[in-house]
């Protein structure tokens, strides 16, 4: 995108401060494409018979999110990447990669 100079990509979000992150896919349907799920309550009346199933998988979902979100702020608190503040790609890894060396 920024070497042919455009800022629109159809049924994608972009972002003008940061052109070579990959832009975001719209809407669901882009997620069902590569297999993401989402982990959010559906819509509509519950099923009674799939209660158990999706409270089960909700939890199993919040568990490995947990895990996650707990290694980014262990590594924002040892290592001060919350100081981060960099918008390009290239200044962006050298300021994550300085602590680990």
């Amino acid at each position: 995108m920024y070497e042919q100079g455009c800022h629109r990509i159809d049924d994608r979000i972009v972002s003008i401060t940061q052109p070579h992150v990959r832009p975001i896919v719209r809407g669901k349907s882009g997620c069902r494409n590569l297999g993401i799920r989402i982990t959010a309550p559906p819509l509509g009346r519950p099923v009674v018979d799939d209660l158990e199933a999706i409270r089960k998988q909700t939890l199993e979902d919040a568990k490995v999110r947990n895990q996650i979100e707990g290694k980014f702020g262990q590594a924002k608190r040892r290592f001060s990447l919350y100081r981060v503040m960099t918008k390009l790609a290239n200044t962006s890894e050298t300021a994550i990669a300085i602590p680990f060396w």
